[in-house]
């Protein structure tokens, strides 16, 4: 896991850094962080804009969360997943 996921993942694994998220979608992006299902995205410019745009705002899990959940939709990064789908 890439500096940057590794951020991610603490952040929505850990109820107390910052805002309630739906259990269903904090499990949904962690599996997608620890499987690496972003790996394709890392080079666009969605992604880059993710990063820096976290860098603002890092108590804001649940924005967090919630964008990284739309990027893996709009990509259909959760297509195909090692982990299956989850809830959805």
């Amino acid at each position: 896991m890439r500096i940057d996921e590794r951020r991610f993942w603490r952040a929505v694994k850990n109820p107390q850094l910052g805002e309630e998220i739906d259990d269903e979608l904090r499990a949904r992006v962690r599996a997608g962080l620890e499987h690496g299902i972003f790996a394709p995205v890392r080079i666009y410019h969605e992604w880059k804009d993710l990063v820096r745009e976290w860098r603002t705002r890092e108590r804001e899990t649940a924005w967090l969360a919630a964008k990284l959940d739309e990027l893996a939709v709009t990509w259909s990064l959760y297509s195909g997943a090692e982990f299956g789908p989850i809830g959805r």
